[in-house]
């Protein structure tokens, strides 16, 4: 799917310009550029096959890495240790202090 500059700016923001998965640094101009250091994709945080819409309010943005790893599973199956399935929104998982940026806690 197409995103057009403002939903990417908007995902890319979102999570600080970080993977929300992992807290990797993230380039905004590396969105899809494989080779790119920083190079990014937007996921659907709960995948669309398992129910999620296909809209802003379920795009992360997410290295490559972490998208290759995820797939189609949702974020409990992929980090347990750090999503819960009582929590399916992506927010509550944004706009924290964590020191370790978004690996144990919230991305902040």
């Amino acid at each position: 799917m197409p995103f057009r500059e403002d939903q990417l700016v908007e995902t890319f923001n979102r999570t600080r310009g970080r993977c929300l998965y992992c807290g990797r640094e993230l380039a905004f101009h590396a969105h899809q550029l494989f080779t790119e250091r920083g190079a990014w994709v937007v996921d659907r945080f709960i995948p669309v096959s398992k129910g999620g819409a296909d809209g802003p309010e379920n795009w992360a943005a997410c290295c490559l890495a972490c998208s290759h790893r995820k797939g189609e599973r949702l974020p409990w199956e992929f980090d347990p240790g750090r999503f819960r399935p009582d929590a399916w929104e992506m927010d509550s998982y944004l706009d924290g202090d964590d020191e370790d940026n978004g690996r144990k806690g919230k991305i902040g």
